[in-house]
């Protein structure tokens, strides 16, 4: 893992939080009909998310590690 990569996982970071955003905004505010599909679709788009900032957060520390 280069700098590079953790670049380009931050960007991936940062894009998922804007489709997250974008996804709420669709599914929840504008509509008063949540149905339990919306839910679990959050569920997973939370857990996925948590995923990719815990593997990018291991990440930087390896390469701070590796780079020392």
């Amino acid at each position: 893992m280069d700098s590079n990569d953790l670049i380009v996982e931050a960007g991936d970071l940062a894009n998922s939080m804007l489709g997250l955003e974008a996804f709420v905004n669709d599914r929840f505010t504008s509509s008063g009909n949540i149905t339990r599909d919306d839910l679990s679709a959050l569920n997973g788009l939370i857990a996925s998310i948590r995923l990719l900032g815990d593997t990018h957060s291991k990440n930087i520390i390896h390469y701070l590690d590796e780079s020392e």
